[in-house]
């Protein structure tokens, strides 16, 4: 039988390979011939992504599909209409035992040809034992199971770490996986019931999954009588969406305890019991919504084991040592331990403690800090005015919420004009505190702040969390108009300033943040806000300030706080300037009014300092799939570029330019710089691979550096990630798009508009849409006729012209403006959100703006 020949043809201008397809009428079978000339390997590179794009169309088309491609040896499939980022779904087990080895299965899409894993911790290794391909229903795109051998050092210190996979297509997203010293028992199926509950060996670590919802996991043991054992679930600090409830029943059913939520901030569960009878026990471990599968992971670990759950004070200062106190379980009596300030701590100052006993060391860690300035501890009663503990400044008082409705009051001296910092540290040392604290006069009263003197009266069309940064669109009787760096106040209670402003009825509000949250300015505090809630556009007035009757009100504002907002959390965060010197108060309380053993703080008082900290941040411009821009782990593609975004937090006060730099790339890569500016939070700066940039092999670390003046002198700042690690930075073949802008320069006037051209070029088959958003703008720029999610290019079109429009009151500026084009994942097409990170950006060249309004550009 004749096979009938058609040709495929070639992927791109001046591609050298050459395509047939034999088809075998009779047979459902069908052969790809590919004929490839000699051609440098770095090009080759890019044509094996196309066979094995080919080959994914042909297989869904044509059925049983044979790939034979001269030199090139198998490949497997990708679907090229959708993004080609990594990306890891799940792991199981996952943890590991300390110095044993153990196979994991990694789960995910584009995982294909993984060649390496790549742990946070160099004695761990990995070796790829397989990858294959698993159904993927209902999507088209290929899902693969990664079997890996991890060998894990017996010097590894317990606790989570984390992995990322290194493929063709670049780094995966951060893995989090669990090390821990006790042997580690699978969870086997069938145990949903205690006549069907697995027996377990004390002590361990059960690796186990909820195998479908309604699903619960059942294990049984034996204890002696006196015992006391610990039950402790890692799940969300995993990862895992399981929102775990742990119970413990007798041999007859009997509920004896019961824990969801153990510790602020996770969902995950702990407890500890001292058996009196001796016997065989139960343990159920469920989800709170009976929710359950794959994605349901968790480690359950258990037994007669030391562990700690309070330490007072939380922390000492640096060079000095302290004895704290400590309370747990199974502490074989230990009451104290030593924290040793001369001891590095992390880049936020956080020393973990760990103590040993009879049993071994403690199987967890718990938090305290190191600080810089003299210490006290906090002395009742303070709860009164004339009883407020007197401190000097600076100081970090170590205190104690220890009662329901109870506050602690510090007496200090302040300077006309000084300014002044109080930062409390609690939640962040795992406390359960959640702070308030506000500025009193000598005589007990609130000092004022600021009067905020509205402009409009308005609503907003969307129900806020207190994350939110796009606010929605405010509607007013009064056409009020909005413009970046406006004020707005939202429930009377919250005062946001504007990244972005609407412009028309399809656009969105946008707040200033940093690391994905909204930032609240004059110690006001994120709140959450019902739909149509009131919103006032506001000028700030020195306290005091009385304000002509209007048709809007007024609102003073004093000096308080709840929540410091990102990076503090819901410790609490203050910046104060004296208006009259003398004595003052601040007052430290609960926010819910409790209060107990477990409500420690660290207060510090101290001049403010003006600093930054810079963060790999993709946590800012939204786009409609729910993803975010500006990896943390850059995969460039040869020939063209992808953002990268960075945030400043700005420390008391300050306000000047960050300049943002990447060291260290590997060959045939180059960034551009960026600027943080005065008033703004967010940078995006572009890294780009040259056309023949070698691929490659081992991704190198990404470092980035911000540089600013304080005080006459320069400060260098490296950019962390509080949520990731291991930042790499990655060369990979050509995209499917490359970007591009034209002209590359262009001047604007206030008050007028240019037009530019923002084209794709478009590889392959590819010819999806491809929405755009335009990074580094400064406030008073606008893209007109843009929605929600962007300038969008449709599907088979290479090219669009947009109008950049300058508000009046701009003045002499340049910046480099960064289009953003995204290819999205098929998740993300058919859902429309919460399609985590698969989507992937692409960054064209910068674009030189130059607003000239008199004079020469600043």
């Amino acid at each position: 039988m004749e096979p009938v020949a058609r040709r495929v043809g070639h992927h791109g201008q001046g591609c050298p390979c050459h395509c047939r397809v034999l088809k075998f009428p009779s047979r459902m079978v069908s052969v790809i011939v590919v004929s490839l000339p000699a051609i440098e390997m770095r090009e080759k590179d890019d044509h094996i992504l196309y066979l094995k794009r080919l080959r994914g169309r042909l297989t869904r088309k044509l059925g049983c599909l044979t790939l034979s491609c001269l030199g090139l040896g198998s490949l497997a499939t990708a679907a090229s209409e959708f993004s080609p980022a990594p990306f890891v779904y799940l792991v199981h087990p996952i943890g590991s035992e300390r110095g044993t080895s153990r196979v994991i299965t990694v789960e995910g899409i584009n995982l294909e040809d993984t060649s390496k894993l790549l742990f946070s911790q160099q004695s761990v290794k990995a070796r790829i034992l397989e990858v294959q391909e698993t159904p993927n229903k209902p999507y088209r795109t290929p899902r693969q199971l990664v079997r890996v051998e991890l060998e894990v050092g017996a010097q590894v210190e317990p606790g989570i770490h984390g992995f990322r996979l290194r493929t063709p297509h670049g780094t995966s997203n951060w893995v989090p996986f669990a090390i821990g010293r006790l042997r580690q028992v699978d969870e086997t199926e069938p145990n949903n019931s205690l006549l069907e509950a697995q027996a377990i060996p004390l002590p361990a670590t059960v690796d186990g999954s909820l195998a479908k919802s309604g699903a619960a996991d059942y294990f049984r043991f034996q204890v002696p009588a006196g015992k006391e054992l610990i039950f402790e679930v890692t799940a969300d600090r995993l990862g895992s969406r399981l929102d775990s409830v742990l119970t413990l029943n007798d041999e007859h059913g009997r509920e004896l305890v019961r824990n969801d939520n153990s510790q602020p901030g996770t969902s995950d569960s702990f407890f500890a019991y001292r058996f009196k009878v001796s016997g065989e026990y139960y343990l159920r471990i469920a989800d709170r919504a009976d929710r359950g599968g794959k994605l349901f992971g968790y480690r359950l670990t258990l037994g007669r084991l030391p562990y700690l759950t309070q330490v007072f004070p939380l922390g000492t200062q640096r060079g000095t040592v302290t004895r704290v106190r400590v309370k747990g379980h199974n502490l074989d009596g230990a009451t104290e331990a030593q924290l040793d300030g001369h001891l590095e701590a992390d880049e936020n100052g956080v020393l973990p403690l760990r103590i040993q006993t009879a049993f071994g060391p403690t199987i967890n860690t718990l938090k305290t800090s190191v600080g810089t300035f003299p210490e006290l501890l906090e002395q009742e009663p303070n709860d009164e005015i004339t009883t407020g503990q007197k401190i000097e400044v600076p100081t970090t008082v170590n205190g104690l919420v220890g009662s329901p409705g109870d506050r602690d009051l510090f007496r200090f001296r302040a300077h006309q004009g000084q300014v002044l910092a109080f930062e409390v540290t609690a939640r962040r040392l795992s406390s359960f505190l959640d702070s308030s604290i506000e500025i009193l006069d000598h005589l007990g009263n609130p000092v004022p702040r600021a009067v905020l003197q509205a402009l409009s009266e308005d609503t907003h069309d969307l129900g806020l969390g207190s994350r939110n940064l796009p606010l929605g669109r405010f509607e007013s009787t009064r056409n009020t108009r909005f413009y970046p760096l406006d004020f707005v106040l939202l429930g009377g209670r919250e005062l946001v300033r504007l990244e972005r402003a609407m412009r028309r009825i399809d656009h969105f509000s946008v707040a200033q943040g940093i690391l994905g949250q909204r930032l609240s300015w004059l110690g006001t505090t994120p709140q959450i806000h019902p739909r149509n809630g009131s919103t006032h556009k506001v000028r700030i007035l020195p306290a005091g300030t009385e304000v002509t009757p209007g048709p809007f009100p007024s609102f003073s504002l004093p000096f308080r706080n709840d929540d410091g907002g990102p990076p503090y959390g819901k410790d609490s965060y203050l910046l104060f300037t004296a208006p009259r010197e003398g004595d003052y108060l601040v007052s430290l309380s609960d926010l819910q009014n409790l209060g107990g053993r477990r409500y420690p703080y660290r207060l510090t008082i101290r001049p403010a300092s003006p600093d930054y900290r810079l963060f790999l941040d993709d946590g800012f411009i939204l786009y409609v799939d729910g993803r975010t821009t500006g990896a943390r782990n850059p995969n460039v593609p040869r020939g063209g570029s992808v953002p990268l975004t960075v945030s400043a937090a700005r420390i008391d006060g300050f306000d000047d330019p960050i300049r943002v730099e990447v060291r260290g790339l590997p060959p045939g890569l180059r960034s551009t710089t960026g600027t943080i500016r005065v008033d703004e939070f967010v940078t995006t700066i572009v890294l780009t691979a040259d056309n023949k940039a070698p691929i490659t092999r081992r991704p190198q670390p990404l470092s980035v550096i911000g540089h600013a003046h304080i005080g006459g002198t320069e400060v260098l700042r490296t950019a962390s990630d509080p949520r990731e690690g291991l930042p790499l930075v990655t060369a990979t073949p050509a995209a499917l798009i490359r970007p591009t802008v034209r002209p590359g320069q262009l001047t604007i006037r206030p008050g007028e508009s240019v037009q530019l051209e923002v084209q794709i070029e478009r590889r392959g088959d590819f010819l999806e849409d491809v929405p755009f958003v335009f990074q580094n703008r400064p406030a008073g720029i606008y893209v007109e006729n843009s929605g929600s999610s962007g300038i969008v290019i449709s599907r088979g079109e290479t090219r669009r012209t947009i109008t950049l429009t300058a508000d009046p009151w701009l003045k002499n500026l340049s910046f480099p403006m960064i289009a953003l084009g995204r290819i999205k994942s098929e998740a993300a097409r058919r859902r429309r959100s919460g399609a985590k990170d698969e989507s992937v950006d692409y960054a064209s060249e910068p674009v030189v703006v130059r607003i000239v309004s008199s004079g020469v550009v600043e």
